[in-house]
């Protein structure tokens, strides 16, 4: 399955999410794991974008392209016109799924691990022509209880978690948000990410409870 079958609108491709997701939650179960909705649907995002950007890497290096990382051009202009659309979701669609497992451990242990979120994102772009992230040294961040109190209101409206990149922004650590903003994830989450997670991940609750 292509990131865009997992994003596409097509009743075909809903299926063809919703199916894949299933036969993962499957093998989880199998393996005796207790991963959340929210990790595995996000895990699916990361599998996904890491696969097709590995692909087009080794379409890359077969001919002979050179992505710089630090070129005054811009990453993905370097990419050739043809790969260029599916290299920007791959990457979106991966980045998403990170910052999702990252914001899943915020509301449940109410303290940020940049070190982990950037670990998991290194590990996911290995091999592949996208920079790895810096840590910059910082430690954990514990989410004042504000904040805390909001983060589990929106949470049990929301428990897909979508609400980070909209009425919960303001409620996440500058550090993560300034992530986000980075990598101009926030229009592409908002408009063609979310709405299938939210989808796939609320499918999942439904199942576990019977409905």
């Amino acid at each position: 399955m292509s990131v865009e079958s997992l994003i596409g609108r097509k009743y075909s491709q809903i299926l063809e999410a919703q199916s894949y997701v299933n036969e993962k939650v499957r093998r989880e179960k199998e393996l005796g794991h207790t991963r959340s909705h929210i990790y595995i649907v996000s895990s699916v995002f990361i599998d996904k974008g890491r696969k097709e950007l590995k692909e087009i890497s080794e379409k890359l290096n077969k001919s002979g392209i050179r992505i710089n990382p630090i070129s005054h051009i811009p990453l993905f202009r370097q990419v050739p016109k043809t790969e260029r659309k599916k290299a920007g979701l791959a990457y979106a669609a991966l980045t998403f799924g990170v910052v999702m497992i990252s914001a899943k451990q915020l509301v449940d242990d109410k303290i940020f691990r940049p070190s982990e979120m950037v670990g998991l994102f290194n590990y996911s772009v290995d091999g592949t022509f996208i920079p790895k992230w810096n840590s910059n040294g910082l430690g954990d961040i514990a989410i004042p209880k504000p904040q805390q109190l909001l983060l589990n209101n929106f949470a049990h409206d929301d428990p897909s978690l979508s609400f980070i990149f909209t009425k919960g922004w303001e409620q996440l650590p500058e550090q993560l948000r300034r992530v986000i903003e980075n990598v101009g994830l926030v229009p592409l989450a908002t408009t063609v990410l979310i709405p299938p997670y939210s989808r796939l991940v609320r499918k999942q609750i439904r199942e576990t409870r019977g409905r």
